[in-house]
């Protein structure tokens, strides 16, 4: 009785070892080939955001700045990317918001941020580009225009004045 437990009891210490090995070593592959899809599909949708805000920028207005312009004179602005003074033959960038910076420094961030420094406005939906957060893909919209937006609401108050009086 004695000398078979220990061959059976050593068979199964030897055997569960086994398995537990394979299952945490299998898991590992499974958590890694997880991770790597994760990563590929995360890398995937940064180049096409990227791709879509050079096109975006693109679509952004570009002044050379004169001596005369309001950014020049005594009351100038400054750009708030670099802090410098605006200089009369600068070229600067108008983002959809209105704020203006210097191309050098603004075209970066906007590639890194897709967003106005000052105020957050994203580019991408300012200029119609409507971008899918859960699989990265990118739709064009036409924006409605703010005649169309406060017509129909105004026919809307309307409608409830009407039927508030009935």
């Amino acid at each position: 009785h004695g000398p078979w437990v220990n061959h059976y009891s050593i068979f199964f210490v030897s055997v569960s070892f086994f398995i537990i090995t394979a299952a945490t070593v299998g898991y590992f592959i499974f958590y890694s080939a997880r991770r790597l899809r994760n990563a590929r599909a995360q890398s995937r949708k940064q180049r096409q955001l990227k791709a879509d805000a050079k096109k975006a920028i693109g679509r952004l207005q570009l002044r050379t700045l004169k001596q005369g312009d309001k950014e020049i004179g005594p009351d100038g602005d400054s750009c708030a990317v670099c802090i410098e003074l605006y200089k009369p033959n600068d070229l600067v960038r108008i983002l959809t918001c209105n704020h203006i910076f210097h191309k050098t420094c603004v075209d970066p961030w906007l590639l890194e941020h897709r967003t106005c420094p000052m105020c957050k406005c994203d580019i991408l939906k300012a200029l119609g580009i409507e971008v899918d957060v859960e699989d990265g893909s990118v739709s064009l919209q036409v924006p409605v225009s703010n005649e169309t937006s406060n017509s129909a609401s105004s026919h809307e108050e309307d409608n409830r004045s009407e039927t508030a009086s009935s």
